[in-house]
């Protein structure tokens, strides 16, 4: 299979939320569903908009598949659902021992109990089989329902209610099936490296992640096992590695697997579990239908009724069965794991690895924040200065100046300022390179206003919709405008490096608004 891979690392916590949880709260699901990342594909290709109708078909025409990303190990390896079916002693309440599969055996321990841990990792020894096993660490708040007018809770409207979020400093691998090369390549261009906004709350603290290392892998599996043809009278087991929708002919949801495989195999024992999952469209503003999906971790052992080639079990694998398989739903594993008895290790994340560092991540976290706020400093006495100095003359009207100061502060929230220099530009170059015109650039009487106007802004005077587009396509232009970066160090530790986008954005607010304010003003 070909796949995009990608590494998340959350910055803030983060609110995936899940159906379960009580009215009053928002709990998260343990892993960052493929449908947040599809969103996120398609918000930056409709904030690009610069790709061909053929690349876009690729990428939304359902043969593109959005999977989950789950945590990941030390090595930055991808967890999998840790199987239903596996049991440990009751009584042992340390992070090693024996774990059984009562899929292959019975449990020889006295009271056998569930692993009670989502993700696994598999760790092949000479000798034996061993598996690290982790839930996702937690963030849980309480926050309260606060009055707009009054800036505080009051009587009437003062709930209480409570996240449960995933928590900062966790990592995660994801993947995204894609159908050749040239649609991973244009979808790692669609996904650079930096900064995003995932989930709910992206203004109370929560969402900011870092996504790095995309890759275009070309020989990408999902578990390390190949396919391998069933024969009849084959007994094979089925793992579900994401939640799976399943329907009747008449509509109804239902938890048999053995009725969606597109071949004749029999049921011998389920380890199953169920759950409410659903949705939200941000085009709709509205939730999407409630589903019950058999759980990721679910393990069915099945008897083939006929030979089964290898073509249809690679079918299996590639496509997933049942609904929704482009947001990451439906995957499975046929015969893995096999072991019967597994070692439990303990498990290791990317932070408890990494031994580079001589600060702790509470230490380095409090570091970042003092040399940022530093930084900051510093460069807002110079943006004020900045905007002092600046003038504008022949501006375009209020209304032009606001509607740019709109799209300005949209685009630093996406992180894609290059939708101000396409509004500024008459023509675009196409895919071979040709000069074409520009169909999202600002009607021509509104361009020519923007193209007679001068700025200074601390020196020369240039023509405002130049000016804009060296921000929008430079954004560290802004520097010379602000005496230099001001970068700040302590130690190893210096200040993050997205500012420039964000001063930029703040010196074309700043100076708009100062003409604004000038014209209706009067002076």
């Amino acid at each position: 299979m070909i796949a995009v891979t990608y590494k998340i690392i959350l910055k803030e916590p983060l609110l995936a939320t899940s159906l379960n949880g009580d009215p009053n709260s928002s709990v998260s699901y343990d892993a960052i569903p493929g449908s947040m990342i599809r969103g996120l594909a398609a918000a930056r290709m409709v904030n690009i908009g610069a790709m061909s109708d053929e690349v876009r078909g690729k990428l939304f025409d359902g043969r593109t598949r959005f999977l989950n990303a789950y945590p990941a190990d030390a090595h930055w390896r991808r967890g999998l659902p840790a199987p239903l079916s596996w049991t440990k002693e009751k009584d042992r309440l340390s992070a090693s021992g024996k774990i059984q599969d009562q899929a292959s055996m019975r449990p020889t321990f006295r009271t056998p109990t569930g692993v009670g841990k989502t993700f696994m990792w598999l760790i092949e020894d000479e000798d034996e089989t061993m598996t690290a096993l982790r839930n996702p660490e937690r963030h849980i708040s309480i926050h309260t329902l606060r009055r707009r007018e009054a800036g505080r809770p009051t009587k009437s409207e003062g709930a209480v209610y409570r996240y449960d979020a995933l928590a900062a400093n966790e990592c995660f691998v994801g993947a995204i099936l894609v159908p050749d090369e040239a649609a991973g390549e244009a979808l790692k261009k669609l996904l650079p490296a930096g900064a995003y906004r995932l989930g709910g709350s992206a203004t109370a603290g929560y969402g900011r992640v870092h996504l790095q290392d995309v890759v275009v892998n070309t020989d990408w599996h999902e578990y390390p096992d190949d396919a391998l043809p069933l024969p009849k009278g084959r007994t094979f087991s089925v793992l579900l590695l994401s939640n799976v929708i399943l329907r009747d002919e008449l509509g109804s949801n239902h938890s048999h697997l053995e009725k969606a495989l597109d071949a004749q195999v029999e049921l011998i024992k389920a380890f199953k579990s169920t759950e409410p999952v659903g949705g939200f469209n941000r085009t709709w503003g509205l939730p999407l239908p409630q589903d019950i999906a058999v759980s990721a971790g679910s393990l069915f052992v099945l008897r083939a009724q006929e030979d089964i080639p290898r073509y249809r079990v690679e079918r299996w694998l590639e496509r997933g069965v049942g609904e929704r398989t482009v947001e990451g739903f439906g995957r499975i594993a046929v015969d893995w794991p096999v072991e019967a008895e597994l070692i439990q290790v303990a498990a290791t994340t990317v932070r408890g690895h990494s031994n580079v560092l001589t600060l702790t991540e509470s230490a380095r976290e409090l570091a970042e924040r003092m040399v940022t706020r530093r930084r900051r400093n510093e460069l807002d006495i110079a943006l004020v200065k900045a905007i002092n100095n600046s003038v504008i003359r022949h501006a375009p009207s209020n209304s032009q100046l606001s509607r740019i100061r709109i799209i300005a502060r949209s685009a630093l929230q996406e992180h894609d300022l290059s939708r101000i220099g396409t509004l500024m530009k008459r023509e675009i170059e196409n895919q071979d390179g040709e000069k074409i015109d520009n169909p999202d650039a600002m009607k021509n009487n509104s361009l020519k206003k923007f193209e007679a106007a001068r700025v200074a802004v601390g020196g020369g005077a240039k023509q405002l919709s130049q000016w804009l587009i060296e921000l929008a396509d430079n954004p560290t232009r802004v520097w010379d405008y602000l005496g230099g970066d001001h970068r700040v160090s302590l130690g190893t530790i210096t200040a993050q490096s997205w500012m420039a986008e964000e001063y930029a954005v703040r010196l074309i607010d700043g100076v708009f608004d100062k003409a604004i304010k000038r014209t209706k003003g009067g002076g």
